[in-house]
């Protein structure tokens, strides 16, 4: 199960990463930072082993969206113990997220 849920959490981080910087960019000339890091190929997500704390999906390094030891998709079939997929969970999160960062007021 792991070995499966391991390959799940890589093919999201990358399908994300893929999306983000596929349709990231406008005709706009101004550059945000946004834009640098991704001509850059900075991934936006991250996929990190924490030892006995299994792997955990972060956003820029800094915010944790997803760990496997706390996984808090919700259930499809909790007697077999079948969760969401992972894709549209993280895509919910890094919305949520996003919408957080862009109230912040400087």
């Amino acid at each position: 199960m792991v070995d499966k849920l391991l390959e799940e959490a890589i093919e999201t981080v990358e399908s994300i990463n893929d999306d983000i910087h596929e349709n990231s960019y406008t005709d706009n000339e101004v550059e945000s930072d946004l834009t640098i890091l991704l001509e850059e190929g900075y991934p936006i997500l991250t996929l990190n082993f924490a030892g006995n704390a299994g792997f955990i999906i972060f956003f820029y390094d800094h915010y944790q969206l997803w760990c496997s030891e706390d996984d808090e998709r919700d259930y499809i079939n909790e007697d077999e113990e079948e969760y969401e997929p992972l894709k549209p969970y993280i895509q919910r999160k890094l919305k949520k997220l996003l919408t957080t960062l862009n109230q912040i007021k400087l």
